[in-house]
C-alpha cells in the first residue's frame, strides 16, 4: 500500500467536497486523506474544473499534497500536479 503499509488495507477519505459554476462551466475541490491501516497519512487536494469549447470540454485538475502531523493539515504542498484534459467527440 502507500506509505509502506505492508498488508494493511489502504483507504482514501473525502474529508470536504465543493461544487462550483463559473465561466460557463464547472467544478469542485476535494480534500483528500490517505489511511493506511486507519492511520491518516498525507492529505491532497484535487481541484477539477470543465467547460464547454469547440467540439468537446477541456478541462483542468491540480492535485496538491500537503504532509499531516498529528491530524494537522501543513499550509504549504509538499507537491503539485497539473493535468489538463480534453474530450473530443468520436
Amino acid at each position: 500500500g502507500i506509505g509502506g503499509g505492508g498488508d494493511a488495507a489502504t483507504e482514501l477519505r473525502c474529508w470536504k467536497r465543493s461544487v462550483e459554476m463559473a465561466d460557463g462551466g464547472f467544478g469542485y475541490t476535494e480534500l483528500v486523506t490517505v489511511a493506511v491501516g486507519g492511520l491518516d497519512r498525507p492529505a491532497a487536494r484535487v481541484q477539477r474544473k470543465y467547460r464547454p469549447s469547440n467540439g468537446g470540454i477541456d478541462g483542468l485538475e491540480i492535485v496538491k499534497t500537503y504532509r499531516v502531523f498529528e491530524g494537522v493539515v501543513s499550509d504549504l504542498p509538499t507537491s503539485t500536479c497539473k493535468t489538463r484534459i480534453r474530450l473530443d467527440r468520436m
